[in-house]
């Protein structure tokens, strides 16, 4: 058992390099006090303290930190580890059991703000800003991260103290192109920063229409149309307009029994609206006239009965439709078509959340995984938290490739051509050899060489 620490020790030199963890934002590091070192298949050095766990990369020579499923190792009497064949990190604790460390759980590398309590903040929504940095929002705050370095720039508190009345913090984002960002969410209405000097302003819209039925200021999503408005699905106050000049709310005509969760501006200027209960809208901006999505058929491209939760345009033009199934709308029939991934059937429900740069469509399949459907196969590669996945809200696709998700424990980046990597072909071992039925020992030396067979 090691007293002082990780030590390396250049056998030709002669010469002892020192790793010590030093205190990061405010908190102080773990012991140094060793139990167990392990090595996995990638390289990477995990060592086992009295306080817990920790990843370090031998070569940079730091400490790395990571982002458990749910709860990491922590203090712990005694530690053992081992790497079993296949790869997988086993860690037996003295105190709260038994811990294991797949190598899929890799895929999908983590990254995170950290709360004050140290916990991996959840990311909702995604922006992409005119200097290449991203900004992104997090528990009511809104981060500036410049992903070449993944350095965090700016950090701007928009609820100041206030929390959203359910769910998620910021349900919705949108980029009017003329320098501001605007959020929404629920309870607390309509938020705009401006980047350029950091100034945070509130709008909630019970308080200029006041003989709304619910006035909740619920902002569930939000696009932007012509001139100077935005458009507001706020869900049981159905649809809103808000004037970014005048700073004005105002109605837009929709049905009473509506709830208005979501808006898709498609590439011709209309307007999707997915409303739980009355089903899917077309709307004219300019003119406010309506077409349901609805037929009376029976089969199984019927939209009678759908209750749609948001809707995706894609590079091709496509409109994808997610509900409690993944549908495609094909316009010439006037209907839906279904596209089932038979491993999440039971998803509670299906988000597609957008393309990558190869065109495959990404879906979150709510409470299950990812699916992955390839265009050109019609085929869905599947992924669940086994793969290191968190479950995202957003997502976006930048220029290099990548893809960058955020959701549930933080973000992801990755791109989809690791992800279809070939697996590690498993290790060929010879424990016998026959020639004409004549046994023959293992004691060939095989070990490392090249097998010829003769034909």
């Amino acid at each position: 058992m090691a007293l002082h620490g990780l030590y390396l020790l250049d056998q030709v030199g002669g010469s002892l390099t020192g790793y010590h963890k030093r205190p990061h934002e405010g908190k102080q590091p773990r012991n140094d006090r060793i139990q167990e070192i392990q090595q996995d298949r990638s390289g990477t050095i995990w060592i086992a303290t009295g306080d817990g766990v920790d990843m370090f990369d031998p070569v940079s020579g730091t400490y790395k930190g990571y982002i458990p499923n749910s709860v990491a190792p922590g203090k712990s009497m005694w530690t053992r580890m081992s790497v079993d064949s296949a790869g997988t990190l086993w860690i037996s604790t003295a105190d709260d059991g038994l811990y294991y460390l797949p190598p899929a759980s890799f895929r999908f590398p983590h990254y995170a703000l950290a709360d004050p309590t140290g916990r991996p903040m959840e990311m909702e929504t995604i922006n992409r800003w005119s200097d290449g940095t991203y900004w992104v929002a997090a528990e009511g705050k809104v981060a500036q991260i410049r992903l070449v370095d993944l350095k965090v720039l700016r950090i701007v508190d928009l609820f100041k103290g206030e929390k959203s009345g359910f769910g998620q913090a910021v349900w919705a984002s949108h980029d009017d192109g003329k320098g501001r960002l605007w959020f929404g969410t629920w309870g607390l209405g309509l938020y705009s920063l401006e980047p350029a000097t950091g100034r945070v302003r509130n709008y909630r819209f019970s308080r200029q229409l006041t003989d709304l039925a619910n006035k909740e200021d619920v902002c569930r999503s939000i696009v932007g149309t012509a001139g100077d408005t935005l458009w507001i699905a706020a869900y049981n106050d159905k649809l809103l307009s808000f004037d970014t000049r005048q700073h004005a709310f105002s109605r837009i005509p929709h049905d009473v029994r509506g709830q208005a969760i979501h808006l898709m501006k498609d590439r011709s200027g209309s307007i999707w609206v997915s409303d739980e209960m009355l089903g899917l809208l077309v709307v004219d901006p300019s003119t406010h006239r309506s077409e349901f999505l609805a037929n009376d058929s029976t089969g199984p491209g019927s939209l009678s009965n759908i209750h749609p939760y948001m809707t995706y345009q894609d590079p091709r033009g496509r409109i994808w439709i997610g509900g409690k199934d993944l549908g495609l709308w094909e316009p010439e029939s006037r209907s839906l078509k279904s596209v089932v991934n038979d491993d999440f059937a039971d998803a509670i429900q299906v988000l597609p959340l957008g393309s990558d740069s190869r065109g495959r469509l990404w879906v979150n399949y709510a409470g299950k995984g990812l699916g992955i459907l390839d265009p050109n196969t019609n085929s869905f590669t599947n992924f669940d938290n086994t793969d290191g996945l968190l479950y995202p809200i957003s997502m976006t696709s930048l220029q290099d490739g990548r893809v960058m998700l955020v959701g549930m424990r933080g973000m992801v980046l990755v791109h989809p051509d690791s992800l279809y990597a070939p697996g590690r072909a498993p290790q060929l071992v010879i424990s016998r050899v026959s020639v004409n039925d004549s046994l023959k020992a293992s004691t060939m030396g095989f070990s490392n060489a090249t097998l010829r067979l003769a034909v």
